[in-house]
């Protein structure tokens, strides 16, 4: 077999060695390795099969073929989807038909074939209706093309019309109808042809392999054991499911994979309405509809047909429509299924909706709303809290996630009946519900967490005015004032609003944890009773008047211990003591309290780890004494009892805990405290008390939120979103170290809530009453979905537009690369000179690097400027969303994405698709296109309009006041990075570019020389604002700006040598390297100096020199400034990246680590089984280190790259280990050894993978792939990763001593004891000293 590469027109695309000895990789793990073969495999198997087709072994290639057709029948993979009919007896290999009409004629049997059949060769087509919105379709005349279709235009090419002189018309039929094909791209990509959906199968098989390793989700569980899609496996649980009847029975492949089929089944009963029209056509004479019904009954029944074509047709449709044995099962919802109940494992504790709520009652306690505070302490009150407590239907862990609600604030559906055997609780809720009522929450709250004293000082200095009915100082709080409600609801309010603040880690998980590892969770820099240091919160001394100053409560949370003692304390006050158990199984419960409170943001706690500990002989109330087996429990002799009494009993403990920590403690949580993360510590939850968030929030509002978010009138706002179809966004709050950061939600539905009012008619004088109304609104971010997919599509095609943007690290790379081997060429070059003298050669090619970091980027982008910008951007009147199906495999997991692009629509054509698909493949590998023809329309003025609003009239609800954003863009929306780099990529070009290329004095460049160089066609003023930001400082207009920017003028970035330089920026982080000291001087000067032009500005405190600048206009003279590792070498830091400033090699930054816990950002997951993700996990943690930039020898040394491979296996480690560490039941030694060693030897085969040579492309632009090479032995990385956990695992001896035992055996071994020699500089302490300060 020849080893070649087509396109699928099947021209030549690369030459390629690739495996001879089987079908690729990919599709044998998502089709079945011994089930793929080669088109000419496939063909010449049938002509060993079938004698009609004996001779193709001899005619399929002649001596004279053309290359193309060669290479066609070698990389053009097939597939016989299974269930497919058998060839007829006695076909020829005549031809009688074109190849177009033979696609059509395909396309319609398709069509009008059996439902839910399924073939990506009839995507894109329709029956032909009277409407007639579609075109014709050679070939058929039923049958309609609704959308360009590449696919099938591509196999009309001359190699696809001579394999069909060669097969004939039935073969090629066959090969359409039942053959899925896959044609070969570069980079191991392939695109599908025909057949059977690829993205179905690989869904099928990516539930099986999720079955084996023992990570089904519920959904998938039930479904796996209950439904079948015809191709996956029937499930062993028939008995247990009770819902399947009839079983799957299919007939196995032989080994050529040609004969294969089901068993065929009696062919159904014509129905009546079929009848009754047969009959009434042949009494009238209408011999075309009798024949039409009869050929219809004789498709049904016949096996085979003759050998024409036409017969052909029918008989391989017939044949295709033959069921299957089995009988099709309707597909339950799993959660409609009555019989499915959860295992305690699966019963998890709902806690999202205590976070991000900021109101709560004045009397504190649990909501009005929740079913407690509803019920009348009488007689009655506890049959109807029994309901809740113990009908699955009412109880919060009994439910499965997605039908999981509030349950406690839903009226019962149910009458308040009770069994006769559960009287006895009856007296118990009672008083659940009475001591409810009585007891003094306020009380319980200042005792075990007061107020702070900053917050007390403040309020006692009397020199603020009265915070909103505030709180007294004996600690009865007030409401507090919902900021960020649309509607001004409380319920709706909680689950929208933003973080909270977490300044200090320093929330012990608790007393019933060991001081050691309380003080193992505690920050650096935080004290015991949840504050910090005045150095570590920087507090404004000017905000707001004198005596008027509120002050920083950043700091001021409380620790996770005292709100787990006030939690406790209230749970001891209001449920009975019989209820809580003995001794032994408070202290459990009471831990468990510890452990949920300090659970990270997205972990969850399931009531099996609850109720584990909890002996059901303590617990009274579950009346477990009353029935032992063993007669009368003779003394010395314990007592047994019947395993379903037992698991009865203990189903009712899980529901009680269940229902005590999801509808108990949850709604005591949000009614006191602002649960939230913070930006520095992630993952780790903090606890506010709402007056002292409510007060952050003011001191926010006061310094910069008033001038950002400006207030208008309510009927303005209604009008405005009466008229548009973007939504209102959702203000929220994220705590920072000093201050809050605002963060703006558009990825949730919105609704907005408007009273009614009268206004006057200024002609007739009469009042008009507008009434109350709601509008309901999708997801801005979805609204802007088409948006988004242009402006991407945009940047592709139009790269230079965004400057430097860099949009990941293949752009990194890409653009890095070629600089350094240019510096490092030219260097040598100069170095070989006998002249050349190290000063010199410093001198003159430096390297000289500054990173600017630029300040609130976002929030000063010069909205009319932005809007001129995209409206020179967006060319075309109308652009055309196309949709396809990508799979590809991640990490050994299959992974099925659904992408789109845009296209101008009137440069659609035939072969945009089969071009794209290749420009993809340029840049990636190992993926699976599947062309969905799918298309939207959307047109220029549409995105323009949606644009402007976005930008312009933000609007959002703040202290019950409408507002809309003034400055700056949103940024929580998906638009916002790519519309930030569009106008950075703009100042790029108008200001530094020309200034970088020239290597001359800095221009002085006036907001009139700027305005001077572009083309002005206005119908407005021009001393309004303008698109270029004339008006720095103004706040934009909300009108579209009547500016005409002509492409020519602007910049052109291909200006002479540039090579000297290279500019890269991430989003707003500038960086520029260049031999030549002048271009840096200049750039830093200018940049730091300001753009005020384009309200550019950066931030001093973040900038990073290798020299010092001189005469900086206002900031003076700035000081080199890198970060210098303990072996001395120095770096510039630069997006996770450090650059060294004398070779330019690479290492990654770990210093963001440095002080802070390992454990603040990982969230461990709940589940039966933690040991299977062990190896995807740090999987996981090793991959965005694992990059091209840091693993190239061409940009790296060899010591370098084996340094930054041995730092990420340490990252690695101390992540596993933090991991393991909060395990809700640890594993002994021995166990634990075997989990880690499985998870490392997989990390090693996966770090093996990534470190192979490979193409590395461009995310934008039509640029060729550069090739990385990393050129690292595979016993190199062994080491490395075995020594790396060795290192960090020693720190922690007491814990995993079999696993230090185990890792000297593997690094004594002889392969890896060759590798020490040469990697004892890689593993020194000094290069990787870094990790000394990381606390993990």
């Amino acid at each position: 077999m020849g080893q070649y590469k087509v396109d699928i027109n099947g021209e030549i695309i690369q030459n390629r060695n690739r495996d001879a000895h089987g079908p690729p990789k990919l599709l044998g793990l998502v089709l079945g390795r011994d089930k793929v073969t080669s088109l000419r495999e496939f063909l010449l198997r049938i002509a060993r099969t079938r004698p009609e087709a004996s001779r193709l072994s001899v005619t399929l290639q002649g001596p004279n073929d053309h290359p193309s057709y060669q290479r066609l029948l070698d990389t053009t993979w097939c597939y016989l989807t299974p269930g497919s009919a058998d060839l007829e007896a006695g076909f020829s290999l005549k031809q009688s038909w074109s190849q177009a009409q033979l696609i059509g004629r395909a396309i319609e049997t398709l069509l009008y074939g059996r439902k839910g059949r399924k073939n990506v060769l009839m995507f894109g087509y329709g029956k032909k209706s009277s409407s007639a919105r579609g075109t014709s379709v050679e070939g058929a005349h039923r049958t309609e093309m609704y959308c360009i279709d590449g696919t099938a235009k591509s196999m009309c090419s001359p190699a696809w019309q001579l394999l069909q002189t060669r097969i004939g018309d039935t073969l090629m039929l066959y090969l359409l109808l039942h053959v899925s094909m896959f044609s070969t791209l570069e980079n191991e990509c392939f695109f599908q042809l025909t057949g059977y959906p690829v993205t179905l199968a690989a869904r099928a098989v990516k539930k099986t392999s999720q079955a084996q390793q023992g990570r089904l989700s519920m959904k998938q569980y039930y479904e796996k054991y209950t439904t079948n899609d015809g191709v996956g496996v029937v499930s062993r649980h028939r008995k247990r499911m009770k819902l399947m009847k009839n079983g799957v029975e299919t007939n196995a492949q032989d080994a050529g994979g040609v004969h294969q089929g089901t068993k065929a089944a009696k062919p159904g009963r014509p129905s009546s309405w079929q009848r009754k029209k047969y009959k009434r056509a042949k009494e009238r004479g209408d011999e075309s509809t009798v024949r039409e019904l009869e050929l219809q009954r004789e498709v049904k029944h016949r096996k085979h047909d003759g050998q024409q074509l036409n017969t052909a047709v029918s008989s391989l449709h017939q044949t295709h429509e033959s069921r299957d044995s089995r009988k099709s099962t309707r597909k339950i919802e799993y959660y409609q299924h009555p019989k499915y109940v959860l295992r305690p494992s699966e019963m998890i504790i709902p806690r999202q909706s205590m976070f991000y709520s900021r109101r709560y009652s004045r009397q504190g306690g649990l909501p009005s709303e929740h079913i407690i505070m509803r019920l009348n302490p009488d007689n009655r009150s506890g049959k109807v809290l029994y309901q809740y407590i113990f009908r699955r239907r009412l109880n919060p862990v009994a439910l499965l996630a997605n039908r999981r609600k509030s349950m406690h604030l839903q009226n019962c559906p149910y009458r308040p009946l009770v069994p006769p055997k559960h009287q006895y609780l009856i007296p118990w809720l009672n008083s659940i519900v009475r001591r409810a009522h009585k007891c003094n929450y306020n009380a319980l709250l200042n005792v075990h967490c007061p107020l702070p004293d900053a917050y007390l000082k403040w309020i006692a200095k009397g020199s603020v005015r009265k915070a909103r009915g505030g709180p007294s100082l004996a600690g009865v709080g007030s409401k507090i004032h919902c900021s960020s409600s649309i509607d001004g609801n409380a319920h709706a309010c909680g689950a929208d609003e933003p973080a909270d603040h977490a300044l200090g880690h320093a929330m012990s998980t608790g007393t019933v944890m060991k001081a050691d590892v309380q003080d193992e969770l505690l920050p650096q820099k935080a004290h015991r009773n949840g504050t910090l240091n005045n150095q570590d919160c920087n507090q404004d001394d000017d905000v707001g008047s004198t005596g008027e100053e509120i002050p920083d409560l950043s700091a001021s949370f409380v620790p996770h211990s005292n709100v787990a003692n006030f939690v406790w304390a209230v749970i001891r006050a209001v449920i009975p003591k019989h209820m809580l158990g003995g001794k032994k199984s408070r202290k459990v419960l009471r831990k468990s309290v510890h452990r949920f409170i300090g659970l990270k943001r997205f972990e969850d706690m399931t009531a099996h780890e609850v109720i584990r500990g909890i002996p059901l002989s303590e617990m009274q109330w579950l009346n477990i004494h009353r029935t032992p087996t063993n007669g009368k429990g003779a003394k010395g002799v314990k007592s047994t009892f019947p395993p379903n009494i037992l698991a009865f009993r203990t189903r009712m403990l899980l529901f009680w805990v269940g229902w005590l920590f999801g509808s108990f403690v949850v709604p005591i949580l949000r009614s006191h405290f602002y649960c939230t993360e913070n930006e520095s510590y992630r993952q780790q939850v903090f606890y506010y008390r709402k007056q002292v968030w409510s007060t952050m929030i003011d001191k926010s509002f006061k310094e910069s939120l008033s001038s950002t978010f400006i207030p208008i009138k309510a009927k303005v706002a209604r009008a405005s979103l009466a008229k548009r179809k973007l939504g209102v966004s959702r203000l929220r709050f994220l705590p920072k170290r000093n201050g809050l950061r605002f963060l703006v939600n558009m990825s949730r539905k919105s609704e907005a809530r408007f009273k009614s009012y009268t206004e006057k008619d200024p002609r007739s004088g009469r009042k008009y009453k507008h009434p109350a109304g709601r509008l309901h609104f999708e997801p801005i971010n979805q609204t802007l979905r088409k948006a988004q997919i242009v402006l991407k599509s945009e940047a592709m095609r139009h790269p230079t537009l965004f400057g430097s943007s860099m949009y990941g690290v293949n752009d990194i790379f890409c653009h890095y690369k070629p600089f350094v081997n240019k510096w490092r060429s030219d260097r040598k070059k100069e170095a070989a000179l006998k002249s050349t003298t190290v000063s010199r050669l410093k001198e003159k090619f430096g390297p000289y690097a500054v990173c600017v970091d630029v300040s609130r980027a976002f929030d000063n982008v010069d909205v009319s400027t932005l809007l001129g910008i995209i409206s020179e951007l967006l060319t075309a009147e109308e652009y055309t969303i196309v949709k396809f199906t990508e799979i590809v495999t991640i990490m050994g997991e299959i992974k099925i994405r659904f992408r789109n692009f845009a296209v101008p629509t009137h440069e659609m054509h035939d072969g945009h698709f089969s071009q794209k698909m290749a420009s993809l493949s340029n840049g990636q590998k190992s993926r699976i296109f599947v062309d969905a023809i799918t298309e939207e329309r959307i047109s220029r003025y549409d995105l323009m309009a949606q644009l402007k609003d976005y930008l312009s009239l933000n609007l959002v609800k703040l202290k019950k006041k409408w507002r809309y954003q003034c400055k700056g863009i949103a940024q929580g929306g998906t638009p916002s990075t790519m519309l930030c780099s569009l106008y950075l990529g703009y100042v790029e070009r108008a200001c530094l570019e020309p200034m970088i290329a020239s290597c001359g004095a800095i221009p002085v460049i006036s907001n009139e020389d700027i305005a001077s160089s572009y083309n002005f066609s206005s119908t407005q003023n021009l001393t309004s604002l303008t698109a270029l930001g004339l008006a720095c400082g103004s706040r934009p207009s909300v009108q579209k700006p009547a500016v005409n920017f002509q492409r020519d003028n602007l910049p052109s970035r291909s200006c002479p040598d540039r090579s000297h330089s290279l500019l890269l920026r991430l989003v707003d982080d500038w960086i520029i390297i260049s031999r030549h000291k002048a271009v840096v001087e200049q750039f830093a000067s200018r940049i730091l100096s300001g753009i005020p032009g384009f309200n550019i500005h950066v931030n001093p405190s973040k900038t990073q020199l290798t020299f010092d600048l001189t005469a900086v206009p206002g900031l003076g003279m700035m000081k080199r400034n890198e970060f210098v590792e303990a072996d001395g070498s120095r770096f510039i830091k630069w997006c996770g990246l450090l650059i060294d400033t004398s070779t330019l090699e690479m290492r990654a930054d770990y210093t963001r680590y440095a002080g802070e816990h390992m454990g603040a950002s990982l969230n461990v997951p709940a589940q039966r089984n933690p040991g299977s993700a062990l190896s995807s996990k740090l999987c996981h943690y090793i991959r965005p280190k694992l990059i091209p930039v840091l693993l190239d020898e061409e940009i790296n040394s060899p010591l370098t790259i084996r340094i930054n491979v041995y730092q990420t296996f340490l990252l690695g480690a101390m992540k596993l280990h933090c991991f393991m560490h909060r395990l809700p039941c640890p594993p002994d030694d021995t166990r634990s050894c075997q989990w880690i060693i499985s998870a490392i030897e997989t990390g090693i085969r996966y770090a093996i993978e990534s470190t192979r040579a490979r193409r590395v492309a461009r995310q934008t632009g039509h640029s060729r792939a550069i090739m990385c090479n990393p050129s690292l032995p595979h016993s190199h990385v062994e080491y490395l990763a075995f020594y790396a956990f060795y290192t960090i695992m020693r720190k922690k001896q007491s814990r995993y001593k079999a696993l230090l035992e185990e890792l000297k055996n593997k690094l004594n071994q002889p392969r890896c004891k060759r590798c020490a020699p040469h990697l004892r500089e890689a593993i020194d302490p000094i290069h990787s000293s870094v990790f000394d300060s990381i606390n993990y």
